[in-house]
């Protein structure tokens, strides 16, 4: 366990371990958005009104 290959596999996976923080961080954002409310609008989608008018 103290080899050198085994300090730099442990250097990398900070890489990986950055990305994963990052993203679960976005998502519970996301979902706090959701929950409270303030990500959403009140203005409809632009495309959404062009699907009811068609059928």
């Amino acid at each position: 366990m103290t080899q050198n290959i085994i300090h730099i596999f442990v250097w990398l996976r900070v890489i990986g371990d950055t990305i994963f923080s990052v993203g679960a961080l976005a998502l519970g954002w996301f979902i706090l958005g959701l929950k409270t409310g303030w990500s959403l609008t009140d203005q409809p989608l632009p495309y959404a009104d062009d699907n009811l008018q068609k059928t």
